[in-house]
């Protein structure tokens, strides 16, 4: 028993962490999904009941808040080093954003 035990330990640990990391990822993309349907029906208020000027203000006013939340922290991608101010996940995230509220790139 004392042999199998770090084993057995170790195998119902790294069980954990990959349930652990599957959870996070669902609940990731369901942000992500709902962040998006979200920008998609703001886009499409904002065309519909606004002029382009306002609209289109309102939209960068939306992704320049995001990126000021998602630039707020460094992003370390290993040990601290290489990390930038926007994760990867962030940018994605930023750009489906944009995108689902047919927001032009200056």
């Amino acid at each position: 028993m004392q042999a199998a035990a770090p084993e057995i330990t170790a195998n119902a640990a790294a069980e954990l962490v990959a349930e652990h990391s599957r959870e996070k990822g669902a609940v990731e993309q369901a942000i992500f999904k709902s962040t998006i349907d979200l920008c998609k029906r703001t886009g499409a208020l904002l065309d519909a009941k606004t002029n382009y000027d306002e609209g289109d203000g309102y939209k960068r006013f939306v992704i320049g808040i995001g990126r000021a939340v998602a630039g707020a922290a460094a992003d370390a991608e290993y040990l601290g080093i290489g990390g930038g101010t926007i994760s990867a996940y962030e940018r994605r995230l930023l750009q489906a954003a944009s995108d689902a509220m047919s927001l032009e790139e200056e």
